[in-house]
């Protein structure tokens, strides 16, 4: 039995099929960036699948605040592509760079 497909469908289920598509490449992105990390490069591809689903990329601007010290924590960065500098301002006012 053959069924006439509108043009609305056809759009559908491309643009689902491109969205689980690009979805399964940031996965794999999530993948090799966590994998570069000291702190999970040892994990199994098994595992760092399960991580990198439940990651998620957010970019930040230069200068843009991340965190600051006190504050609870919202979970974890790995930095990609990119630096981050580290500070905090001493007792006297000075700012001093942690390492």
């Amino acid at each position: 039995m053959l069924r006439r497909v509108g043009m609305s469908e056809v759009g559908k289920h491309l643009n689902g099929t491109l969205k689980s598509a690009m979805m399964a490449l940031m996965t794999i992105d999530k993948v090799a960036a966590l994998k570069r990390t000291v702190l999970f490069g040892d994990l199994d591809e098994e595992n760092l699948r399960a991580l990198a689903t439940r990651a998620f990329e957010r970019s930040f601007n230069k200068d843009e605040v991340v965190f600051v010290a006190g504050e609870e924590a919202r979970g974890l960065y790995v930095i990609v592509k990119g630096a981050v500098r580290a500070f905090r301002i001493s007792s006297d006012g000075r700012e001093q760079v942690i390492h």
